[in-house]
């Protein structure tokens, strides 16, 4: 893994936004949710745990609200961010046994105004009435970069 460096910290922060009601998905919709909210997750967290196995760091899995919910216009999303927690939840519970130095914190905002909507496949909003992220960007890494001794596994933020 040499090859890799050295990793402090991993944030996964990546997605796509494919939406429709229940029996409007073609197979492309599924795989193009899957590969960024799910799979391109796992990819990359399971990197990140070779790499800091031995050195130690910290993995921050961004999902979203979708998946603490279910929305029937967003089934697939839902779908795709539930299991980025179960694997998350996982994760964290396998690093801690197999004693690597690694904390591992999930992340749930809620909509925000950020391009995202924009390159969505039937988006259900153009997100212009959702917060700036900026906010909770900051809190996140006040959160990541506080006590090595103890940390919130998990922040969830809603719209005021």
């Amino acid at each position: 893994m040499a090859e890799l460096g050295r990793w402090d910290l991993l944030i996964n922060c990546a997605g796509a936004g494919v939406f429709g009601d229940v029996g409007t998905y073609s197979v492309d919709d599924i795989q193009e949710v899957l590969r960024g909210n799910l799979i391109g997750l796992i990819a990359m967290s399971d990197a990140a745990v070779r790499v800091m196995a031995g050195t130690g760091g910290d993995i921050v899995n961004v999902m979203s609200t979708a998946a603490k919910k279910l929305r029937t216009a967003e089934s697939v999303y839902t779908a795709a961010k539930w299991g980025a927690k179960a694997y998350t939840r996982t994760l964290r519970d396998a690093v801690k046994s197999k004693g690597f130095p690694i904390r591992v914190f999930e992340v749930y905002p809620c909509g925000m105004d950020t391009h995202f909507w924009a390159a969505a496949r039937r988006p259900v909003t153009d997100g212009s009435g959702f917060p700036s992220p900026d906010p909770i960007a900051t809190q996140v890494l006040d959160v990541v970069c506080g006590s090595a001794d103890s940390y919130c596994l998990e922040l969830t933020f809603e719209r005021a």
